[in-house]
C-alpha cells in the first residue's frame, strides 16, 4: 500500500495565476503600443509622444487624439506611412496573431 500526504494552497495558487495574468495583461498593453505606432499620425509628433501604457490599457492623451481618431479626413503620411484614423483598429487587423502569442508567452514565462 502506497501512502502519501498532498498539500494543496489556494492563496498561493490564485497569486501565482493573478501574477500570470497581469504579466500577460502588461505584455499585451506594451505590444498594442508599440503596434499602434506606425499607424498613428504625426505632424508635430505631440499625438504619438502621448501614447501610454496604464494599469487599465493604452491610451493617448493629447488634446486632439479622439478628434484624430475619429476623424474622417486622410493625414499625411510623411513621417508614418500608414497613419490614420482609428489606428487601433488598423494595428490589431495587422497584429492581433501577435498579440495573442505575446499574451501566451508572459503567461508561461511566469508558469511555477
Amino acid at each position: 500500500m502506497v501512502h502519501f500526504r498532498l498539500h494543496f494552497s489556494p492563496g498561493r495558487t490564485m497569486t501565482s495565476l493573478t501574477n500570470r495574468a497581469e504579466s500577460a495583461a502588461q505584455a499585451l498593453r506594451q505590444a498594442v503600443l508599440t503596434s499602434c505606432t506606425p499607424y498613428v499620425p504625426y505632424r508635430t509628433g505631440e499625438l504619438f509622444r502621448s501614447g501610454a501604457v496604464t494599469d487599465t490599457g493604452v491610451i493617448w492623451t493629447a488634446d486632439h487624439a479622439r478628434k484624430c481618431y475619429y476623424a474622417k479626413r486622410p493625414f499625411s503620411r510623411s513621417v508614418h506611412p500608414l497613419a490614420q484614423a482609428g489606428w487601433f483598429e488598423a494595428a490589431k487587423a495587422a497584429d492581433l496573431a501577435l498579440w495573442c502569442e505575446t499574451a501566451a508567452r508572459a503567461v508561461t514565462k511566469n508558469e511555477v
